[in-house]
């Protein structure tokens, strides 16, 4: 048995017997192979990432001597090598400490062994050991340590393992951090072991800690539990509370720019100023000034401090998407975007950082629509032109402080210089300039006039040049830009003669690679910059050492937007190789995104829907492109998963116009005729079916439904049958949404079986789910508890959490309708962890309203009101209207149980209001029912026997809502004299639901 730890410490155990590996280089790779395990490599590979300095030829022989020494201390059965590659033999017995945390399933029941193979993680990963790539591997395993603690911790909090809690909470603090979500879970423990007194000491430990290491305070949502738990309020009963910031944290320190900053501070702190715009030229700084500023705002704004990156956007109808995804907002149908995120923002006091505006500055006039719809969010924003609005304050910035003269005294004190001397040490710690190089890089810091970009592009030029040899560089490249015509209203100069100068340097992989890398939105990971630009690791950690490239906290990479764009310039020289890189590009975000679609569907869907959301702006390029050129190989999987993604997302427009793109791209391209069964026939089906989708999701497809029976037509035609189904589960959507129940029951049966001769176990639970929404809508509660059950079976069988959670309510509501109310309860919570753990807040929601059903059908009104709050809350935020009305309604029966008639009467009118808007006849219904009462106080009894002998006539009235109305009727007529209502009859055949909802409103301000 080989032991090899990686973590805290680098030690080999053979059989127990400790095995001394002296040579750093065989460490290094021991430790390398031992990380990928399961996997070979080429030769070439592994000695370009470990000995990258080295040209290709010394690099292999390195990798030579320190194989031999690694088989002569451990043992050559350990190996597989060749003269190709070279790997671990995945035969031998090899244990390695880390492959606990890799491969851990943090989604299994938390047993006592993995609570101890997370908790146990508390060591460094290679200790002592500083190159790139072990940076990276830090980096990527203190986020994989992260995500699988905030997993378990849940996990152990849903089962009620205080001490287990107590242990990994305290593990993940050792490890010299300062992590709130372990500092919470410890709370929470505590307070659950009755030790209150713990509780505070734990919070004033959390206290301490942010202060002393970040020099920040506690976040919201840990002063918020704090003062919770101390007046004794169950946590799990809170509402939700959202992330209190969403900066990214800077890799390099931040140098100068005081009184920017102080001003700035100044600036924000003004209650007349909203729109606070920082323009300058590119490089100068902007986006770094704007987030130091908003670090240091974070505890000025009660819901938080949020950046919304712009730069990889091209439309400006992108931008409302953009702000929703950062926000964790997502978009619910029927209802425009912009009025969603207005309403969203409404009563938030937050600071929205938006970055890089003049990509899109014709969409400037949303951010004024924001602010004229909420009074406590401000706009800090950066651009390199004025907006040119009313709200905005301009802040200009220009380059950092240099000496304007060869005075050499206290010239470190200027920004400019000291920027250079921080960048150039972190490139070659042993740099120390002498007097000469002082005055050669006041000189570099003049000729750039301070632009901190065109600074770190000449610093890291010390460990090869000296600093003589950067300046007349630079000063030849501008004297030759100078020169050359002018081709744009800001020339930068500067900035393009330090880039000039790198360029110049670089190798030809080096400037291949930058060239290529600059196709790419958003940045990318580290698989798609190595296949798209064919460069090694080493190649792309030499560009990062020189400051053109950049690697953020989760390794990804990204180009400085100028510096993208004079790449792209370089690329674009050569139009065969933009073209081909172009498609290359393209090629592998489609494929990519066709990927995803088996996962979406599957135990994976959450990582999944996080990998698309992560490239989402690569995918929409790739799609332009694809679209665009007409390459529609792999397609039909991309529109799967992209329609899945932006329908979960909200993104309802962006879906039209995709599909619309699809579409009309097709039908130029060619006529169905002799295309029978043909590739294109079906991607084109499969875009009107999306097209239509979406449009119902925007509930557009009221007057016009040519679209989907295009679809539905084309797939018939060509035996499409998974489209088929597609269109007909829209058309049974749309029907169960008008209440035409028995119509939606025909169709979604009608899907059931095509799935099922698929053999598409997602779809035939999704179906199922909406089976049992109709047998309940129609008072079948048994039959609608079989549907929900075989739905269960099927998305448990899938791995699928949305889908559990999902039928497992539905499983809820058959329950409490069949008055199995201890049941009811099982299930509704059951989905309300799976919802939490999976940061499903829609699920979250609709779990909370069923919870409070059940409370309130059990008497216990206050529980009751506190889940309805909780859904209340969380459809709200989430802009989810087609919700609201339901809960309005059991908000208005528990204030009437209450005995708080005014609420009572508050909530109704609302509810109806909300359901008119949404123009659900459904919850229309519903709402008059439960409104009934106010207008039978108020004496409008000729009203009140109208309506609800309209309303138990409706078609689309629920079964439970119907009885509900018979009820109250039946309890009318006792009042009356026998035969003899002593009211009005309305001819009910000539009138409609606006007749009774006009004479609501002619009635509300009746007197009671």
């Amino acid at each position: 048995m080989l032991e090899i730890c990686l973590i805290g410490r680098f030690e080999v155990r053979r059989d127990g017997e400790f095995i001394e590996i002296p040579h750093r280089s065989a460490q290094s790779l021991l430790a390398y192979l031992a990380l990928n395990s399961q996997n070979r490599f080429r030769r070439e590979k592994v000695a370009g990432l470990l000995w990258h300095a080295s040209d290709e030829k010394k690099a292999r022989r390195q990798l030579r001597q320190a194989l031999w020494r690694l088989r002569t201390l451990i043992g050559g059965e350990y190996f597989l090598a060749d003269r190709v590659s070279i790997g671990l033999n995945p035969d031998a017995k090899i244990l390695v400490d880390i492959d606990s945390l890799k491969y851990v399933n943090v989604w299994a029941e938390p047993s006592t062994d993995l609570v101890k193979s997370i908790s146990n993680y508390c060591g460094e990963f290679l200790p002592g050991i500083y190159e790139q790539w072990v940076d990276l591997e830090r980096q990527r395993l203190e986020t994989v340590f992260e995500r699988n603690m905030l997993i378990l911790l849940g996990h152990l909090e849903d089962n009620n393992r205080w001490l287990d809690i107590l242990q990994c909470g305290e593990a993940w603090i050792s490890r010299g951090e300062v992590p709130e979500p372990a500092y919470r879970s410890l709370m929470i423990a505590h307070h659950r072991l009755g030790d209150i007194s713990t509780v505070s000491k734990v919070y004033q430990r959390c206290v301490k800690a942010l202060g002393e290491d970040l020099g920040v305070s506690p976040s919201v949502e840990t002063r918020t539990l704090y003062e919770q738990l101390l007046t004794d309020e169950s946590p799990e009963e809170l509402p939700p509370i959202e992330y209190d910031h969403a900066l990214p944290q800077a890799l390099t320190t931040f140098i100068g720019r005081a009184d920017e900053i102080t001003e700035l501070g100044k600036r924000l702190a003004n209650p007349s100023c909203r729109l606070l715009t920082v323009i300058g030229p590119g490089g100068i700084g902007k986006t770094r000034l704007a987030l130091q500023v908003a670090h240091t705002s974070i505890d000025d704004y009660r819901d938080g401090v949020f950046f919304i990156p712009l730069e990889s956007l091209d439309s400006p109808e992108l931008i409302l998407s953009k702000i929703a995804n950062i926000l964790g907002f997502h978009f619910s149908e029927g209802i425009e975007p912009k009025q969603q995120i207005e309403n969203y923002l409404r009563e938030k006091e937050m600071l929205l950082v938006v970055d890089n505006l003049e990509q899109v500055i014709s969409g400037a006039i949303i951010l004024v629509n924001i602010l004229e719809a909420s009074q406590n969010v401000k706009i800090l924003a950066t651009s390199r032109e004025r907006l040119n609005l009313t709200a905005e304050w301009v802040f200009e910035i220009h380059g950092m402080t240099y000496p304007e003269d060869d005075s050499l005294d206290e010239v470190e004190t200027y920004g400019a210089v000291s920027l250079f001397l921080d960048r150039a040490k972190r490139i070659s710690s042993d740099f120390a300039p002498t007097r000469n190089d002082l005055r050669f890089i006041t000189q570099i810091c003049q000729l750039v006039e301070g632009a901190p970009l065109a600074i770190e592009l000449s610093a890291v030029w010390v460990r090869g040049l000296s600093c003589e040899e950067i300046y007349r560089e630079i000063e030849e490249n501008i004297d030759f830009l100078d020169e050359s015509p002018r081709d744009g209203p800001e020339r930068q100069s500067s900035l393009k003669a330090s880039f000039n100068h790198s360029w110049k340097l670089l190798s030809d992989q080096e400037t291949t690679t930058l060239r290529k890398l600059s196709v790419f939105r958003g940045g990318c990971q580290i698989e798609a910059a190595k296949s798209i630009s064919s460069a090694k690791l080493s190649i792309l950690i030499g560009l990062v050492d020189k400051s053109l490239l950049r690697i953020s906290n989760s390794s990804r990479y990204s180009l400085h937007p100028l510096i993208r764009q004079f790449s792209k310039e370089e690329l674009l020289k050569d139009q065969d190789e933009w073209k081909s890189t172009k498609e290359f590009h393209s090629r592998y975000y489609v494929d990519f995104a066709a990927e995803q679609s088996a996962n979406i569907r599957a135990a994976g869907q959450d990582n999944a829907l996080n990998r698309i959301n992560e490239e989402i702006e690569n995918i929409r390029a790739a799609t332009r492109w694809a679209i665009d050129t007409r390459a529609f190989e792999k397609f039909e999987g991309l529109l799967e998963s992209l329609r899945m993604f932006l329908d979960i997302r909200g993104w309802y427009a962006e879906g039209i116009r995709i599909c619309a793109q699809v579409v009309s791209s097709l039908e130029s391209a060619a006529s169905l005729e002799n295309k029978s069964g043909s590739e294109n026939v079906a991607l084109l089906a499969q875009a009107l079916a999306g097209q239509s989708w979406f449009s119902h999701r925007l509930y557009s497809l009221k007057d016009d439904d040519s679209i989907l029976k295009k679809a539905h037509s084309i797939a018939r035609e060509f035996g499409l049958k998974e489209i088929q189904g597609d269109c007909l589960d829209t058309m049974a959507v749309i029907a169960l949404r008008d209440g035409n129940y028995q119509y939606a029951k025909d169709l979604f049966l009608k899907c059931l079986e095509i799935w099922r001769e698929l053999e598409n176990n997602w779809w035939q639970g999704t179906d199922l789910i909406c089976l049992s929404h109709v047998a309940r809508s129609q008072g079948c509660f048994q039959e609608g508890a079989q549907f929900s059950g075989d739905a269960l079976i099927k998305f448990r069988d899938l791995r699928n959490p949305w889908g559990i959670a999902s039928a497992l309510c539905a499983r809820g509501a058959c329950a409490r309708e069949l008055n199995n109310l201890t049941n009811a309860m099982n299930f509704y919570l059951e989905s309300l962890i799976i919802s939490k753990n999976i940061g499903w807040r829609s699920g979250v929601a609709r779990a909370s309203l069923g919870l409070s059903h059940v409370k309130f059908l059990e008497g216990e009104f206050d529980e009751a009101m506190k889940h309805c709050l909780q859904s209340y809350h969380i459809f709200s935020e989430l802009g989810k209207k087609v919700e609201i009305p339901a809960v309005l309604t059991i908000m208005a029966s528990i204030h009437r149980s209450l005995g708080d008639f005014e609420s009572y009467k508050k909530h109704s009118w609302e509810a109806i209001d909300s359901a008119l808007e949404i123009e659900s006849s459904p919850e229309i219904l519903r709402a008059f029912v439960g409104a009934s009462p106010i207008l039978i106080k108020a004496g409008e009894i000729e009203t009140v026997v109208n309506l609800l002998t309209f309303t138990i006539q409706h078609p689309a009235i629920k079964y439970r809502d119907r009885t509900n109305a018979e009820e109250l009727l039946s309890d009318l007529r006792k009042t009356l004299p026998q035969n003899d209502y002593g009211v009005e009859k309305v001819d009910l055949v000539n009138v409609d639901i606006n007749f009774f909802s006009n004479l609501i409103q002619q009635n509300r301000s009746v007197p009671e």
